[in-house]
């Protein structure tokens, strides 16, 4: 909690964009036994982007509950990029019915067959879609990192899903850029 008047000290003066990565990591017993901190830290940063009307990007380890429980606060953040979505299709269209200006971006898991991430981006809207490489963390089996030229390859993956071409589909993922980022 240390750095959250930093970090509103960053928005204040204007040299910030977004806020994030903020959620919930409980994918490990270690990272679960500090869910009071990463409470703490997440209703700040929530309270941050919404007070400062910049975006807020969402990681989120299995705690998807916590998404829908604070649902009426994210729908005060003018946009919410959920990085790396791991819920299905039905979580993702129920936060959007919720009236939460979300956006749902996808990286190497469409390469590596995650029937989730496949669902999410052949049935979801192009228009909440953004994409990913989370370089160099999210690789494929064998691969020691990624790199960020892989986000091509994510491209045509997500492209193909859709079935429309890779330049149509950078163009709906520059129009939602811009509509989340505001830049």
């Amino acid at each position: 909690m240390e750095n959250v008047a930093f970090l509103e000290a960053r928005l204040r003066a204007g040299d910030v964009r977004a806020v994030g990565e903020a959620g919930f990591d409980l994918f490990t017993p270690a990272f679960a036994a500090r869910i009071a901190e990463q409470e703490a830290v997440w209703q700040a940063q929530v309270a941050l982007a919404a007070a400062y009307g910049v975006p807020l990007i969402v990681h989120c380890r299995k705690g998807m509950e916590r998404l829908f429980r604070d649902a009426k606060l994210l729908k005060a953040v003018r946009a919410v990029v959920f990085h790396s979505f791991a819920g299905s299709p039905q979580d993702a269209r129920s936060l959007v019915r919720r009236g939460i200006n979300a956006f749902f971006s996808f990286g190497k898991p469409l390469l590596n067959g995650k029937k989730s991430a496949i669902a999410c981006v052949r049935e979801l809207p192009a228009e909440r879609l953004l994409l990913e490489t989370d370089a160099p963390f999210q690789t494929l089996k064998g691969e020691a990192r990624t790199d960020p030229a892989d986000i091509a390859r994510v491209y045509r993956a997500a492209a193909q899903l859709k079935t429309v071409s890779v330049a149509t589909l950078a163009g709906q993922l520059r129009t939602n850029f811009f509509s989340a980022f505001g830049v």
